[in-house]
């Protein structure tokens, strides 16, 4: 897939822009585990910079099958964690 500027439809050359890391990922993989912390990185993406605009913006990009399995099945898990926990103090 090619990156597009949004601004003037540009298609050429484009800069990486360094951004500040929070310490979020490190936090997620402390208390959530590996599963959580790798769906959290998947979505971390570094913006680029337009040559001919200068716009900043996060480039588009595919999402594979395999992403959109994983992300299903977390939230089903999840789905059904909450129904479960709801149903158990119901009793």
């Amino acid at each position: 897939m090619n990156t597009v500027c949004p601004r003037c439809h540009a298609t050429g050359d484009f800069k990486q822009v360094d951004i500040e890391r929070s310490q979020a990922g490190q936090v997620i993989l402390l208390l959530g585990g590996l599963l959580p912390f790798l769906a959290y990185r998947s979505e971390q993406r570094s913006k680029v910079q337009c040559d001919q605009c200068k716009l900043v913006f996060l480039p588009k990009r595919p999402v594979s099958r395999f992403e959109r399995l994983l992300k299903t099945v977390v939230v089903a898990v999840l789905l059904g964690l909450v129904v479960f926990l709801v149903y158990w103090a119901l009793q």
